[in-house]
């Protein structure tokens, strides 16, 4: 999974181009995504990776898995934890269970690109990836960059 921009060295990987990445998940997974995310940072050189837990109000806050964030929540949540932090990130990484199954639309209506639109708005840089692959699919966005 670790394309031309990464090398390994010494049980660490390390990326020849730092990157800050916010991983978006459910509150259920929080705790779970909180330990993943500190591994992460500890063995991926020149990673910064951030989890941000969405309460979804949407459905209510008693729903709490990733699969049932809407776009219109995790914008929200991304573009305020942004401004309430300061912090800007190079991607935003998205679970592909919070899309319909065969199309790029959240459960909202609100499109994947409709969403990657607003969030250039905030920094124009900034590019979203949609994780399909489970872990294996998180390890190979985590070790590279879009292309």
């Amino acid at each position: 999974a670790l394309d031309k921009k990464t090398s390994k060295g010494k049980g660490k990987t390390r990326l020849k181009t730092p990157k800050t990445s916010l991983l978006i998940c459910g509150v259920s997974s929080a705790k779970l995504n909180a330990d993943l995310v500190a591994k992460a940072n500890e063995t991926i050189e020149g990673l910064s990776l951030t989890c941000l837990p969405v309460v979804n109000r949407f459905f209510g806050e008693t729903v709490t898995c990733t699969g049932l964030l809407t776009g219109e929540d995790m914008l929200a949540a991304t573009l305020d934890y942004q401004k309430r932090t300061g912090q800007v990130f190079d991607e935003i990484i998205l679970a592909g269970n919070t899309m319909k199954e065969f199309e790029d639309v959240f459960l909202c209506g609100m499109t994947l690109q409709q969403l990657k639109t607003e969030l250039k708005k905030f920094n124009p840089k900034v590019c979203v990836r949609v994780n399909r692959e489970g872990g294996y699919g998180l390890a190979d966005i985590l070790t590279t960059r879009e292309k």
